[in-house]
């Protein structure tokens, strides 16, 4: 079972679909603030761009809320931890199996679900059980904006990365590469360690 990481920060490369609607109605907000201002005998010198203000600043919020899928496997807990709760104090809405992700076979404590995700494994093909991992996974690569690989980690965490990469997810690599991989190459993002990674940020400006 893999660190179906989601965090949540807006779609890069476009407007999302609130933003989409906040810049939709700014005219008619803005007309029909004028109106009632003309209507109600309110001087025409007092500046009633409160309207702009709000939606702008709606805008650039949810501009930098984004989600995140963090694919790496169950060695790495203490990682994936630290990653899920830093970005979680950022304000980023975080999805890990640490946390949001745990509990999809049994709603105990994750300690216990892995126990029992490792016997669902033997009959991984009839198992309903690993079924919903892994729907649930896939949705989470789909609903995510940025996909990141952390190592070290094994072919399940790095097919993770492909989806995510077949779906045009923003990839960023994070951990010591110490087998490097022809594929590392499709990543946006490269860094050493976590910390690296949540001083730069770069790609919310990109």
């Amino acid at each position: 079972m893999t660190a179906g990481g989601v965090i949540t920060f807006l779609r890069p490369t476009g407007l999302s679909g609130l933003q989409t609607i906040a810049v939709g109605i700014m005219p008619l907000l803005r007309s029909f603030s004028r109106t009632s201002a003309a209507n109600s005998g309110v001087p025409k010198n007092i500046n009633l761009g409160w309207v702009d203000i709000v939606l702008f600043r709606l805008i650039v919020w949810y501009h930098y809320i984004m989600k995140f899928f963090i694919a790496s496997p169950w060695k790495n807990k203490t990682q994936v931890e630290q990653l899920t709760g830093e970005l979680d104090k950022l304000g980023h809405s975080a999805y890990s199996y640490v946390e949001s992700g745990a509990n999809l076979l049994t709603g105990k404590p994750i300690e216990d679900e892995m126990k029992e995700f490792t016997k669902a494994l033997v009959n991984w093909k009839i198992d309903d059980r690993i079924a919903k991992i892994a729907e649930s996974e896939v949705q989470a690569i789909k609903d995510a904006d940025v996909v990141i690989l952390l190592l070290p980690a094994g072919d399940s965490s790095h097919m993770e990365a492909g989806i995510g990469y077949g779906l045009g997810k923003r990839l960023v690599l994070i951990g010591p590469v110490e087998k490097p991989e022809v594929i590392y190459l499709l990543f946006n993002h490269v860094y050493l360690d976590i910390s690296s990674f949540l001083q730069d940020f770069s790609f919310l400006t990109e």
